[in-house]
C-alpha cells in the first residue's frame, strides 16, 4: 500500500532530482519537526494542507488557487524504510501516519494534482458542489 506526500508545486522538481526529504529547498512549514511527513491516504495529507490555508492562509486569496498550488507525491512503499518512521505526535495512535526521518527516492513514482483525487461530483460545477457550498454556508465560498 502506498504512502502518500503533499507539496507545493514549485518543490517538485527538486524532489523528484534529489528526493523526497532531501534539504536543498524550503520546507512548507519550517517550524514543524524534522522528517517527510506521509501518511497512508492522500486526502490526509490535503486535509493537513486544507486546515492549516484556513488557519492562517490569506483572507483575500482564492482557496481554489491555492489547491491548484498543490501536488500528491505517491510513494511506493517499498521505498520507506520503515526503520526510520516515527509516529507524528500529533496524531499518535493513528498507524497511516508518520515522519520519515531519510530521503525517500521518487525518482518514477506519481505526482498528481488534487484533481486527481477528487471525485468529479465534488469538483466545483460537480453535481455534489451546489450542495456542499449551501450547507457550509461559508463567506467566500463562491469563489472556490
Amino acid at each position: 500500500m502506498p504512502w502518500y506526500h503533499v507539496t507545493f508545486e514549485r518543490h517538485v522538481p527538486s524532489i523528484l532530482r534529489h528526493g523526497l526529504g532531501a534539504r536543498v529547498v524550503e520546507r512548507n512549514w519550517p517550524e514543524c519537526d524534522d522528517g517527510v511527513y506521509l501518511a497512508k491516504t492522500p486526502e490526509f495529507c490535503l486535509m493537513l494542507f486544507i486546515e492549516r490555508y484556513a488557519a492562517e492562509g490569506d483572507p483575500d486569496s482564492v482557496p481554489r488557487d491555492y489547491l491548484a498550488t498543490l501536488r500528491i507525491v505517491v510513494i511506493d512503499d517499498t521505498r520507506v524504510d520503515l526503520r526510520k518512521l516515527v509516529r507524528d505526535a500529533s496524531y499518535p495512535d493513528d498507524d497511516g501516519v508518520g515522519r520519515y526521518l531519510g530521503v525517500i527516492d521518487v525518482t518514477g513514482m506519481p505526482v498528481l494534482d488534487v484533481d486527481a483525487i477528487t471525485p468529479p461530483e465534488y469538483r466545483p460545477g460537480g453535481s455534489e458542489w451546489a450542495r456542499m457550498v449551501d450547507e457550509c454556508m461559508i463567506p467566500g465560498t463562491l469563489a472556490l
